[in-house]
């Protein structure tokens, strides 16, 4: 055998080695990505009934007439009057805020087709924040002793919301124990799924903690594009919420 042919033979040698470790390594690459890509992505639900601790209660009122200065007397005793409700119906002077007067010179739009009935149009109102929630629910019911007297009430700017609009402020105080029912709930789930496809559970490859959604609790939980702007003046003129969190979160599974 001459120097050539055992040149050959050692590439020959080299070029089988090659073949057999790059299909090792290949085969390696290949059992680990099936291994690795298995996943289970599941949902996580956490539910709360929660108690408004907030309402907003805007008191809007009226005047109209053809001179500024009678306009005025008359949004002032509307004020008067307003303020004297809220006390007799024991509304403390710190959860008042008088709100700005608003002028409105009927006659002056140049784009009215019509001579307007009263020249002048002057808005003003009082706003109510108290924690008070169920006293503030009840005496809202009484505005008509302010109508008997003259008082010509308005809803205000925002005539598409509720009036009062009750809050619930203490979310950061259930948020961590809700995110760990969700989180638990979701490993419920991906163990069951586990289970079913003769898996082993793993570790969490990623989650996602999801958005704290308060709703009404008469609401069904149940939103769409025709109904999101109906749920969320539910849950405004609602005391009773329902704090809702899906969290999403993806577990590696193994054979």
């Amino acid at each position: 055998m001459n120097l050539n042919d055992n040149n050959a033979i050692l590439c020959f040698f080299i070029l089988a080695v090659g073949i057999i470790l790059a299909g090792a390594y290949v085969g390696r690459n290949i059992y680990h990505s099936r291994v690795d890509g298995n996943f289970v992505t599941v949902k996580g639900l956490a539910e709360r009934d929660v108690t408004a601790d907030l309402a907003v209660w805007n008191i809007n009122y009226t005047a109209t007439g053809d001179v500024l200065a009678d306009v005025n007397n008359e949004i002032s005793r509307d004020k008067s009057l307003a303020l004297l409700f809220l006390k007799n119906n024991k509304v403390g002077p710190d959860e008042i805020e008088i709100q700005p007067i608003k002028v409105t010179d009927l006659s002056a739009n140049p784009y009215q087709n019509s001579q307007p009935a009263h020249r002048f149009l002057i808005k003003g109102g009082v706003k109510v924040r108290s924690t008070n929630v169920q006293h503030i629910r009840q005496i809202s019911q009484l505005t008509s002793s302010l109508i008997e007297q003259g008082v010509v009430l308005s809803p205000g700017d925002d005539s598409a919301s509720p009036n009062p609009i009750y809050f619930y402020t203490q979310l950061n105080n259930i948020r961590p124990v809700m995110l760990a029912e969700a989180t638990k709930s979701a490993r419920e789930v991906a163990k069951q799924f586990a289970l079913d496809s003769n898996s082993k559970l793993g570790l969490i490859h990623s989650a996602n903690q999801g958005i704290f959604e308060i709703t009404s609790q008469d609401d069904a939980g149940v939103t769409s594009p025709g109904n999101d702007w109906q749920a969320a003046q539910n849950e405004k003129a609602s005391i009773n919420k329902k704090v809702r969190l899906v969290t999403t979160v993806q577990y590696k599974l193994s054979s």
